[in-house]
């Protein structure tokens, strides 16, 4: 442990931080190993499934082109078009057995299933070749009818076994790849929980040194060092200070609160030094304090007593003045209240009138908006009956457009009727289409009975489209007659509203009046209120002054008293 005592702080940070870096790099590395292996092995099998999928793929290919040429031979009847594709034959059986060659070469693991396959189109080219030889030299009819026969007896059921073979080894294959993919997907998942484990046990293995460092190395002297401050805190020195021995941060701080130790013992005899020396001083000064008690007490007695006579007279003075200035505030109230009574009336005949007027406008207002709307809603009402009339012509529009559609469908109906014919006609060779003819003549007759039915609806829109242009006339007239009587509303109302103003101007001039009246009534009660308030005031001060004397006296007296005493 001593050698972890004498690391700094930020040495033993690092440490730990480092420790848990070093435990996470190498569970990183481990996985990223364990998932480059994966996937390494994962794109090799991938890749030559792919790869040896294709090449099969390609081989079947030619082992069909092998077949497809031998019945091309049959109906070759040139010595150099039977030359060329006797060539093609070859090129295609070689093409398989080179594609073969590579599947196996590809996929070695898998070469109990290819090399069956291989060894089976082998037998059939064994069996084929002869006959395909047969087949390029004929030119006659019947020698191309025995070359077909041996074909299909001889060739043919031997190569369709060899595909099938091919097909059950693909499947087989792919089968193979699926279970490989399985158990790469049980490897991954075997190694992640490896991985997991793996950085568990090692994050708690670091977790475990780290607190064992931070414990020794960090918490415990610190926990001892707070302790013995703790105990200086309440003054109390005696106590010995740990971990002075130490390098680190924390001997540091042991030797600092040593050096505060020292420092509390010495104040401490400087306050025992001290206490004596203000014992000593506290007797010297009671002395002299006795006697500036004694001149104190003879000039403040002479003060106190001139103070209170001035204070007596001024008190009588102030009841006099509170007592005139109360009874005329008594006065100017009364008339005050009288006053304020009129404005009053006045001001509710004022109000009254004033909200007359405004009612009387509010009136105004709202009939001229209701004019405005009406007569927008006879414009709203003209516009949607040009855009009726618009939708009108867009209906006979479209109902032309349905009937060049309906001349349209009985022109295809009459043309899948002549093509029937013909294909009835043509006889079994016309059959498929005489089919399609038939399908063409049904959609004719279903466009027929749609563009029908569209016209009945369009129709209806025209004949719906009239009623809405009547209507929204109607509606457009009586719209109209709405806004001449809202008109004539909103005259009459502005000469109302006319008469009703005037009025509230003249009841304005009456509240105007008598506000005059109270205000001037107000500022003189308002007055004798103040008044009023000063000699109260006056006579509050000249009492609390009276008695402040009173006060001063014994208090002087008390203090002389404690001065002297001590």
């Amino acid at each position: 442990m001593s050698w972890l005592n004498n690391f700094k702080i930020i040495y033993k940070i690092i440490l730990i931080v480092g420790l848990m870096a070093i435990v996470t790099l190498g569970i990183v590395g481990f996985a990223a190993g364990q998932m480059q292996e994966m996937d390494d092995a994962n794109t090799d099998m991938v890749t030559r499934i792919d790869k040896s999928s294709t090449l099969a793929v390609r081989a079947a290919r030619r082992a069909e082109n092998y077949v497809s040429t031998a019945f091309h031979l049959l109906a070759e009847t040139s010595g150099a078009g039977n030359a060329r594709l006797l060539a093609q034959a070859k090129e295609s059986r070689q093409s398989f057995e080179k594609g073969m060659a590579s599947v196996l070469q590809a996929m070695p693991e898998q070469a109990t299933l290819i090399k069956p396959v291989i060894a089976q189109f082998q037998t059939a080219f064994a069996a084929c070749d002869p006959v395909i030889e047969f087949a390029s030299t004929t030119s006659s009819t019947e020698d191309n009818l025995i070359a077909a026969t041996r074909l299909k007896t001889e060739c043919v059921p031997v190569v369709e076994a060899g595909i099938k073979a091919h097909i059950a080894m693909v499947d087989t294959m792919l089968a193979d790849a699926g279970k490989a993919s399985d158990l790469m997907s049980a490897r991954a998942a075997s190694s992640i929980r490896t991985v997991w484990a793996a950085g568990i046990v090692g994050l708690l293995l670091a977790f475990a040194i780290a607190m064992w460092i931070g414990s020794k190395g960090l918490a415990q002297p610190i926990g001892s060092l707070k302790s013995v401050m703790e105990v200086f805190a309440h003054g109390d020195f005696k106590a010995s200070v740990p971990s002075i021995e130490r390098r680190d941060e924390i001997g540091e701080m042991a030797r600092t609160v040593e050096v505060f130790k020292t420092n509390g013992l010495a104040v401490e005899r400087m306050k025992e030094e001290q206490a004596t020396a203000e014992r000593t001083a506290i007797t010297q000064r009671k002395t002299e304090m006795s006697k500036l008690a004694a001149d104190f007490e003879s000039a403040v007695g002479e003060i106190i007593q001139t103070v209170s006579s001035a204070a007596t007279e001024l008190e009588a003075s102030a009841g006099t003045l509170s007592a005139t200035s109360e009874r005329a505030e008594q006065l100017t109230t009364v008339v005050a209240a009288a006053s304020e009574e009129a404005s009053t009336n006045v001001q509710s005949v004022a109000s009254a009138t004033e909200e007359m007027s405004s009612s009387v406008n509010e009136i105004s207002r709202q009939v001229q908006e209701s004019s405005r709307i009406a007569s927008e809603a006879v414009q709203q009402a003209q516009n949607t009956n040009d855009r009726v009339g618009e939708l009108a012509k867009a209906a006979a529009r479209i109902g032309a457009v349905v009937e060049l559609i309906n001349t349209i469908a009985g022109q295809t109906n009459l043309l899948a009727l002549n093509a029937t014919i013909e294909a009835a006609r043509a006889g079994e060779a016309g059959r498929g289409f005489a089919v399609v003819a038939s399908e063409v003549k049904a959609l004719a007759e279903q466009t027929a009975k749609a563009t029908g039915e569209i016209g009945q609806q369009i129709a209806g829109i025209q004949a719906a489209t009239q009623e809405s242009v009547g209507a929204i006339k109607e509606i457009g007239d009586t719209i109209g007659k709405m806004s001449e009587i809202a008109a004539t509303i909103a005259s009459a109302v502005e000469e109302q509203g006319a008469a009703t103003q005037e009025i509230s101007r003249n009841v304005q001039q009456a509240a105007l009046g008598t506000q005059q009246v109270s205000s001037n009534i107000t500022d003189v009660q308002r007055g004798a209120s103040e008044t009023g308030s000063a000699s109260s005031q006056v006579l509050s001060a000249a009492q609390t002054l009276s008695r402040d004397s009173s006060r001063l006296r014994q208090e002087v007296s008390k203090f002389m008293d404690t001065v002297r005493a001590a």
